[in-house]
């Protein structure tokens, strides 16, 4: 290592960059006379300080060009981080459990959705299946968007067959009816079922419409979440197990209590 170019930043070997000559190894004392040294040691001294300057110098310059070209060729590839608060990603698994091989394990976890940017390039993550939070910031290069297999457009595709090409007339005909049938039977992100009888707000009388969630805790160890209902007063607040919330309603909770935190905590330091 320290009589070869190991690197093609410097060019140089370890040696010379030190002794400003090269090692004299056993194979060179063997095969090459020895040599007389010369009556001037003062000479050959400042000709070798001459050499460690000039040679560090050109060594630096060489180092410069290389991270000028290492940097060129990392840009190539690289993005920009563009999440946002709310988004859904997966997480690069770092560790690998003790016996098995990263090969075989899964690279990526989650997936997590985002709560906090913290910095450039580093935001906090909750996971997504129970809300829990992943200590301490992570940084983008860990991460990449998640989209959810529902959303393929490959999805709910009917190949039609020769009886359906055959009634393409019918179907035409009744386009319209099915599509306000598909309307009525979509349930919308922000309509909860509720257990109560009070007056509804929409003309299905098993579901509300949720303005917002205000408080969580556990009941019966199990988790509840106070809702706020659209069109209703504060007095008409209930508690809603969380089977009966939607995971984006639970998202949004989350996200606004990390933000409340982080605001009280700026206030208290100031």
């Amino acid at each position: 290592m320290n009589t070869s170019v190991c690197t093609e930043s410097t060019q140089y070997t370890p040696y010379y960059m030190v002794f400003s000559r090269e090692c004299r190894t056993p194979i060179d004392t063997v095969l090459t006379a020895p040599t007389n040294v010369g009556p001037d040691a003062r000479l050959f001294i400042d000709g070798l300080h001459s050499n460690v300057l000039l040679a560090r110098e050109i060594a630096k310059e060489n180092s410069l060009e290389a991270q000028q070209k290492y940097k060129a060729q990392h840009d190539k590839n690289a993005r920009e981080a563009t999440f946002k608060i709310r988004d859904k990603v997966w997480m690069d698994t770092k560790t690998t459990p003790v016996g098995y091989s990263r090969k075989l394990c899964n690279k990526w976890q989650g997936p997590y959705y985002i709560t906090e940017v913290t910095g450039k390039n580093t935001y906090k993550l909750r996971r997504c299946s129970d809300d829990v939070p992943i200590k301490g910031p992570v940084n983008a290069n860990r991460l990449k968007q998640h989209h959810d297999p529902q959303d393929r457009p490959t999805n709910n595709v009917d190949v039609p067959t020769d009886d359906e090409m055959s009634d393409d007339e019918d179907e035409e005909g009744n386009a319209q009816d099915a599509d306000e049938n598909v309307q009525t039977d979509t349930q919308p992100e922000s309509q909860v079922q509720r257990n109560t009888d009070d007056i509804r707000t929409n003309d299905d009388p098993d579901l509300y419409q949720v303005e917002r969630i205000i408080d969580a805790k556990r009941i019966n160890k199990k988790m509840h979440y106070k809702i706020k209902w659209l069109g209703f007063s504060h007095r008409d607040n209930t508690w809603e197990p969380e089977e009966n919330i939607p995971q984006e309603l639970r998202h949004d909770y989350k996200v606004r209590k990390d933000q409340t935190k982080r605001i009280k905590a700026r206030k208290t330091k100031r």
